[in-house]
């Protein structure tokens, strides 16, 4: 993503996903999963304008700067 606008939801089964944000992005994480991981790797501002719920069952979300 170039720019944070929005909320995002993302839900995902199986296989790797990788979301690469700005860094110091206004957002929050709400992360759920099953037997997969989610690795939040992403420096953020803080603020908690925007919310990224991250659902994952069997495989992986890695989130970034």
């Amino acid at each position: 993503m170039a720019e944070v606008g929005g909320n995002l939801i993302y839900k995902g089964d199986v296989g790797k996903s990788n979301i690469t944000i700005p860094k110091n992005s206004p957002v929050k994480f709400i992360t759920s999963n099953g037997v997969g991981k989610c690795d939040i790797n992403a420096k953020t501002s803080g603020e908690d304008l925007y919310t990224f719920d991250l659902t994952v069952g069997v495989g992986s979300i890695t989130v970034q700067n």
